[in-house]
């Protein structure tokens, strides 16, 4: 029969859950699609020009290259560009490219864990990010921002969050690495809990003050009757 030794085995089990995590952070935080989110396909090219230009900056043709294509061939970069980016002139000889830098409101769109990163792009754009808010003299972390509102269809996604099921997950999570005899930790792991409560708190200060602009404007509405 196939057999693993037990090392193999906990290696295993403590990718498996990374990866569990990532789906989870990816389905509470990945709303840009049109249809998933409230947004259109203009919002998903923004979010997609951020995220690459935090990882470093670029010159046009390598955006243009990077981003999907429509079914006309274009990228929709020309309609987003200039919101969230300066170009920034070569310098040196003339085979020198000219860059877009992303502007420093939307750093705090940065998203660690995006989706369309591969490992360097992710390694890469939190050394970039620590490296920006070291010389900033800030704290160097990078919290998730808020994420679109969800569709209607799509409504309940918001629920992974804190559902009994994932509470219970990130709990043992946590427990493991407050353990010093475990052996299925990985700060990996910690790194995306952490981000998946980061993501559910941000939800529920939206979700209250929501509520509480709600029930201004019904008061306001009583009060004229």
């Amino acid at each position: 029969g196939f057999e693993v030794s037990e090392e193999e085995s906990i290696r295993h089990v403590t990718v498996l859950v990374e990866e569990f995590l990532g789906l989870a952070v990816t389905l509470a935080q990945e709303r840009h699609s049109p249809g998933i989110g409230r947004g259109g396909v203009e919002d998903m090219v923004r979010q997609e020009v951020v995220q690459l230009l935090c990882v470093e900056p670029m010159s046009h043709s390598a955006l243009n290259k990077a981003l999907p294509e429509d079914v006309n061939h274009e990228t929709g970069l020309e309609r987003v560009i200039d919101q969230v980016a300066t170009f920034k002139k070569p310098v040196g000889g003339a085979s020198a490219k000219g860059v877009y830098e992303l502007k420093e409101e939307n750093y705090g769109e940065y998203n660690v864990f995006f989706y369309h990163f591969t490992r360097e792009d992710q390694s890469k754009s939190e050394e970039a990010q620590r490296a920006r808010l070291k010389a900033a003299g800030k704290a160097q972390v990078s919290p998730p921002s808020a994420p679109p509102r969800l569709s209607q269809c799509f409504a309940g996604l918001s629920s992974l969050l804190h559902c009994p099921l994932m509470l219970h997950i990130m709990k043992i999570v946590l427990d493991r690495a407050d353990n010093l005899k475990s052996r299925c930790f990985s700060e990996a792991q910690v790194h995306k809990v952490l981000y998946l409560i980061g993501l559910g708190l941000v939800e529920e200060e939206r979700d209250r003050v929501a509520r509480s602009e709600e029930r201004r404007v019904g008061k306001e509405c009583r009060s004229r009757w």
